[in-house]
């Protein structure tokens, strides 16, 4: 290659380093990350005679438990279908109070309610089953989708078409509670220099506790005594 081309090959690649304008460029506009609303439905079917819930049940129900407590967009809903007359009613409350119960969540967060059934036509009493469903936030990612052009080789220098996606799709991929990515959570009150300070000395490799007092210092019975 003369030094003429080389020239002019340089002039290109550097021309081509300032036609992407970064200053401007936002990938998370370009590929935002949504925040929506669903719901984590199970059906829990009363065990016969009353007795406790079945082991698969009570897994499922603590699982829904945790993933209320880890992205919860509202409260605990437990329904339960209530036949005629009073006593078909107190045992369908009773269930629901058991499936409520198995969720180990504070009783607000969790309301049980009765809807009516009517009675089968063969006259026996209905089966009872509990509708539990849990409102959880859910990050909707972007679809990265296959690219336009190789990367290499790319005389102009400029950005992909998919550029930050992935960083994106990680993101919503990976947070744990997507609430987080549209609403700020309230202050824990903890002391922001105490944790800056408590960091910096993990990543030094320095104790982080509190230097402990000198325990030699004079008491109560000292003074008294004159000493």
């Amino acid at each position: 290659m003369t030094p003429r081309q080389f020239s002019i090959l340089l002039a290109l690649a550097l021309a081509g380093c300032g036609s992407v304008d970064m200053a401007n460029y936002d990938y998370r506009q370009r590929y935002p990350v949504g925040v929506s609303r669903h719901e984590a439905v199970a059906e829990i079917a009363a065990p016969a005679g009353g007795g406790t819930l079945a082991a698969a049940d009570l897994t499922r129900l603590d699982q829904l438990g945790r993933e209320h407590i880890r992205r919860g967009a509202g409260p605990v809903t437990v329904t339960v279908g209530a036949g005629p007359g009073v006593p078909a009613q107190a045992a369908a409350a009773a269930f629901g109070r058991q499936v409520a119960a198995a969720l180990s969540l504070p009783a607000g967060e969790v309301a049980v309610s009765l809807i009516p059934l009517k009675p089968p036509p063969n006259g026996r009493p209905a089966a009872l089953t509990a509708r539990v469903t849990v409102p959880v936030w859910v990050a909707d990612t972007p679809d990265c989708g296959p690219r336009t052009r190789p990367v290499t080789p790319d005389y102009a220098n400029g950005d992909m078409a998919s550029f930050g996606c992935a960083i994106q799709r990680n993101l919503g991929l990976m947070v744990q509670d997507p609430a987080d990515l549209v609403r700020m959570r309230d202050s824990s009150g903890r002391d922001g220099n105490r944790a800056a300070d408590v960091l910096d000395k993990y990543r030094r490799g320095v104790a982080t506790g509190s230097a402990k007092e000198d325990s030699t210092g004079s008491t109560a019975s000292d003074i008294g005594a004159g000493k």
